[in-house]
């Protein structure tokens, strides 16, 4: 049934987040603008890879109508501003921690120093216990008997998958 369908559609998606690795995210990310990540020589995927991995989702409701289906999915993600909240804590109370065994003189200091920040971001994602869960209405429309899910419920959904960080 076209319910079936679109569901199955979303399901696609967000198993690929669920269960990330860089083929399953390359097609989400190619286009994007890394270039900040590029800028401190953290490796893009690997970012977003500890972000999903402990991702999880329900997809709720589907009601279809004609061509458009919307469908309510729970998003439960660790809550990813508590975890660079307390590791930005942690820097700002022990700068030295961070610190060590960088060479502060050298031309890669700043990149040496990101890598350390980001390797305890993925630490605290590991280990957190803290999460959070949003629900999430999106819309999909079918294209040549396939369901696209529409640009316009992007920018919500992707904030619930980053655990409601402010993006």
């Amino acid at each position: 049934s076209d319910e079936d369908l679109a569901r199955a559609a979303i399901e696609d998606i967000l198993k690929d987040f669920k269960n990330p690795t860089e083929e399953s995210l390359a097609p989400y990310l190619d286009g994007q603008d890394t270039s900040t990540f590029d800028e401190y020589g953290i490796d893009a995927y690997e970012f977003f890879c500890n972000c999903f991995k402990r991702l999880d989702y329900t997809v709720n409701d589907v009601a279809v109508d004609g061509d458009t289906a919307t469908a309510s999915l729970t998003i439960t993600n660790v809550d990813l501003t508590a975890v660079v909240d307390e590791v930005t804590t942690e820097f700002g109370n022990d700068p030295d921690s961070f610190m060590e065994g960088i060479d502060l003189s050298a031309d890669d200091a700043i990149n040496q120093l990101m890598q350390v920040f980001f390797d305890k971001i993925y630490e605290k994602i590991d280990t957190t216990d803290q999460f959070v869960t949003n629900d999430v209405t999106v819309t999909l429309t079918k294209v040549d008997g396939e369901w696209v899910m529409d640009d316009s419920c992007i920018d919500d959904l992707v904030s619930a998958m980053y655990g409601g960080i402010e993006l």
